[in-house]
């Protein structure tokens, strides 16, 4: 290293725009994917939405305070609605800040909102799983019924 002091490098934010190329050498990698559908929430998204109820239950104006019992209420709103309880917990949280600090759910809070994990299907996935085991059990009540039958008969 030299004895001469170097100025400190300053980090600069990138805005909304992504130059082409970029967009480019990134399309169709899961990453870029994901972060470019989760940079806008839709009105119908469960995120949103608990966000949006969030606000609207409140209490205390700018001090955004929440009784326990509807906290519970949210998180089962957001469970309902595929969110896990942490980032039902999560979303709350992030629409309390918001109120703290005075501003309305804005695209501040859409940014931070966008990063808790979307909703999954879990209804689907349910089904899917108590098929399976359904499956599993007949196929498994076939065999043990045929070995009781030819145990029986030796």
């Amino acid at each position: 290293m030299s004895g001469t002091a170097s100025a400190p490098r300053i980090l600069r934010l990138v805005g909304d725009h992504v130059e082409p190329r970029v967009q480019a050498a990134h399309r169709g990698q899961p990453v870029w994917a994901e972060n470019q559908s989760a940079a806008k929430l839709s009105a119908m998204d469960a995120r949103w939405v608990l966000a949006a109820r969030t606000s609207q239950v409140l209490e205390g104006g700018r001090a955004g305070l929440l009784a326990p019992d509807k906290r519970r209420l949210l998180v089962r709103l957001g469970s309902a609605m595929g969110l896990r309880a942490f980032d039902s917990a999560l979303v709350i949280a992030i629409a309390q800040d918001a109120a703290r600090a005075g501003e309305p759910l804005t695209r501040s809070a859409q940014d931070r909102l966008a990063m808790v994990r979307p909703a999954s299907n879990s209804d689907k996935v349910r089904r899917l799983e108590v098929l399976g085991l359904l499956i599993a059990a007949f196929f498994l009540g076939g065999f043990f019924f045929t070995l009781i039958r030819v145990w029986l008969r030796v």
